[in-house]
């Protein structure tokens, strides 16, 4: 007999997103995954959780918090926006990465789990009249002199 848990074990969990708020921080990577929403759109999560809250208003993150950034892959800006990320959190110049390296940060071997990141998240409007989080990642400043 089948039952209705069967494949439980790959299933992915969902919860509610809590996505980059504007703000200053140093953050962990804990994975960056290729996702899709039902609508078919495909994101690459960047998945953090805040080490230290540089700058921030009353709404900005709190150390150790879990956040995501997604990158909407669909976006003319996503492959600048994933290189720009890759050669910060890579440590390398952003001449340096290339496919083979951005398909391996996507991967299941996961090697960015564990770097430390600094990042400024601020909102620009667009020209629909709406807006978006901007985020720009830079080198995390070292405690070691």
């Amino acid at each position: 007999m089948d039952s209705i848990f069967d494949g439980i074990e790959s299933a992915k969990v969902s919860g509610a997103g809590n996505w980059v708020r504007p703000g200053k921080y140093t953050a962990e990577i804990v994975a960056t995954r290729l996702t899709k929403k039902f609508t078919g759109e495909q994101f690459l999560a960047i998945e953090m959780k805040i080490a230290s809250v540089i700058q921030a208003d009353d709404e900005g993150h709190k150390a150790g918090e879990d956040i995501t950034h997604l990158l909407k892959v669909a976006n003319p800006s996503f492959l600048g926006n994933f290189k720009q990320f890759a050669s910060i959190a890579l440590g390398c110049d952003a001449d340096e990465v290339g496919k083979a390296e951005a398909d391996r940060i996507a991967s299941d071997e996961q090697p960015l789990a564990g770097i430390v990141v600094a990042f400024t998240a601020r909102q620009v409007p667009t020209k629909a009249g709406g807006q978006y989080t901007k985020v720009l990642y830079a080198e995390a400043e070292s405690d070691a002199a």
